[in-house]
């Protein structure tokens, strides 16, 4: 074999095995630069957004009138959470224009549920329903809301309802009874159980007219009291 087919042998087999060996060096390189994870930037925690609205003080006694109006047209729960809704768009209006016309687009025919307990069925009384539904709407913390609403149920089962009184009072001397029980059938029970007089049994829904808007007033001064108590 000439000296000449060495030396190009030999520059051959040179010439593979760098190629060969850059060509492995590269590929161990991109094996390790995709093994490697990227970095993710951390996020930036989000601040919870408020799931509730601003409170400001609501007058109880136009708000209680209100509620024995709307009683009409769909019950208890209604009558209770349209005027309280619209008392309170009265009460923001000043400070917030946008969130007091917000309101009184409210979708209140959805209360209609709530008639006659859930759905007709005598079950929880509209009014107590209603007024925790309008609770919530401003008092996020459960720790903060539960006792509230523990306090209004004792209400409603210990005093002797109706408290209220409507501007044009059909029947003075109303009667009142304690429920002990925040059931619609237990509470009418109660009530019509104080007499067998015909008179008396056609108070009925009058008698609901009242206890509904005497439910509003002691929620409105729970909420009252509870963030007069929070800004002190």
């Amino acid at each position: 074999m000439s000296h000449n087919k060495i030396n190009r042998r030999s520059a051959l087999t040179s010439a593979l095995g760098i190629g060969l060996g850059v060509g492995l060096t590269a590929l161990g390189n991109a094996e390790e630069t995709a093994e490697e994870p990227k970095k993710k930037k951390p996020r930036r925690a989000r601040k919870p957004e408020s799931t509730v609205w601003k409170y400001v003080p609501i007058d109880p006694e136009p708000a209680a009138q209100k509620a024995y109006e709307y009683y009409k047209e769909h019950g208890c729960m209604f009558g209770l959470v349209k005027a309280a809704i619209l008392a309170y768009a009265d009460a923001v209006e000043s400070v917030d224009p946008d969130q007091a016309e917000a309101c009184r687009q409210f979708p209140f025919g959805v209360f209609k549920y709530g008639r006659t307990g859930y759905g007709g069925q005598e079950s929880l009384c509209g009014a107590i329903n209603g007024a925790g539904f309008f609770m919530s709407l401003f008092i996020e913390s459960p720790a903060d809301l539960y006792p509230l609403q523990k306090k209004l149920t004792d209400f409603y089962k210990e005093t002797p309802l109706p408290t209220f009184i409507p501007e044009t009072d059909i029947a003075p001397n109303f009667a009142k009874s304690a429920s002990n029980s925040i059931l619609c059938k237990d509470s009418v029970g109660a009530w019509l159980a104080l007499s067998d007089a015909p008179e008396h049994k056609q108070l009925r829904s009058e008698r609901c007219k009242r206890l509904t808007s005497s439910v509003l007033v002691y929620t409105i001064q729970l909420l009252n009291e509870f963030f007069a108590q929070e800004e002190e």
